[in-house]
């Protein structure tokens, strides 16, 4: 037995050469995945549906190929040129797949695309501004814009006829008592389907508020540049303003309502008749007021000091007084 050691071990290397050929020649079937390529898309033509990026793919062949091929770099590339607006049956051809001759390919899963394609559309349209918040009782839009006001939308054509208009995404808006004007740089709203030139626009809002006419007796307040004395008459002006109703629910606005007169420094002593300006709580204006002007006093502060009296250079409503 020890002699024939040769033997046995030249018997074990036919076998497993044997062994080696008959199964690496067996022919198997197995299941693989591929990527899929698109290629010849025409340029005003979009693709909406009926694609898919992987197909299964059976292939038949030795059973050592099989179980050794490689998929990393292997595709499916399917030719798109003859795609038309509308609904397109586009068959998978077994010899696009570029895998080895002695591999078959048996069948691939699905075997067909049905593909939904439309032609590409351009359109000018408005955009519409969006806000979102809770305002308080009596405060409401006035008006809004966009600036742009249009942008160009490109999609499928289907899609693009039924735009009108594109809205911009929601600014939000201070809850209660928003500022007068809001402003924003905002991304549009747009469909998946659909891209713009712009997409960004910028939007104003603007809000008011209900308002009321009220009348009001102001005081008037005296800013004394000049070297001498003033005196103001009359020291109350008639207004009829209008103001917010939220204001007015607040009280009088005997206390937050009067008119100002400047009393320059070059002004020379004596009798001036000079104009006013009210000083108003936010978003009051006034509709009326009587008297247009008031007559300032300027009196030399020798005479007052004469009579004992202290004058100061610049004054307010504390040194005004009737005439």
């Amino acid at each position: 037995m020890k002699g024939n050691w040769q033997f046995l071990i030249l018997a074990f290397l036919l076998a497993a050469t044997a062994w080696f050929f008959v199964s690496g020649r067996e022919r198997v079937d197995a299941w693989v995945e591929l990527p899929v390529e698109f290629t010849g898309v025409q340029k005003d033509i979009v693709i909406r549906r009926g694609l898919r990026n992987r197909v299964e793919v059976r292939v038949r062949g030795p059973q050592g190929l099989v179980r050794n091929l490689d998929t990393r770099n292997v595709a499916y590339s399917l030719d798109l040129n003859g795609i038309k607006p509308g609904m397109n049956t586009v068959n998978l051809d077994p010899s696009s797949l570029p895998l080895p001759g002695s591999i078959e390919v048996v069948e691939i899963d699905p075997p067909r695309f049905q593909v939904v394609a439309d032609r590409v559309e351009e359109k000018v349209v408005a955009v519409k501004p969006q806000w979102r918040g809770e305002l308080d009782d009596h405060y409401y839009l006035r008006g809004n814009e966009t600036i742009p006001a249009v942008t160009k939308i490109r999609g499928p054509k289907e899609f693009v006829d039924r735009i009108d208009s594109i809205p911009t995404q929601a600014v939000d808006v201070e809850t209660g008592a928003p500022t007068t004007v809001v402003e924003d740089k905002t991304p549009l709203a747009l469909p998946d389907e659909i891209t713009a030139v712009p997409d960004v626009v910028q939007v104003r809002l603007v809000f008011d508020v209900d308002k009321k006419d009220v009348e009001v007796n102001a005081p008037v307040r005296l800013e004394n540049f000049s070297s001498y004395d003033a005196k103001v008459s009359p020291d109350h002006v008639d207004l009829t303003v209008r103001a917010p109703v939220p204001l007015l629910k607040e009280g009088s606005l005997d206390d937050k309502v009067s008119v100002n007169v400047v009393v320059s420094e070059n002004l020379e002593p004596g009798k001036h008749e000079l104009t006013y300006v009210p000083k108003l709580p936010p978003r009051t204006t006034v509709k009326v007021s009587e008297p247009k002007t008031v007559t300032v006093t300027l009196v030399p502060k020798s005479q007052q000091e004469s009579a004992g009296t202290h004058n100061a250079t610049r004054s307010d409503n504390t040194n005004a007084s009737t005439e």
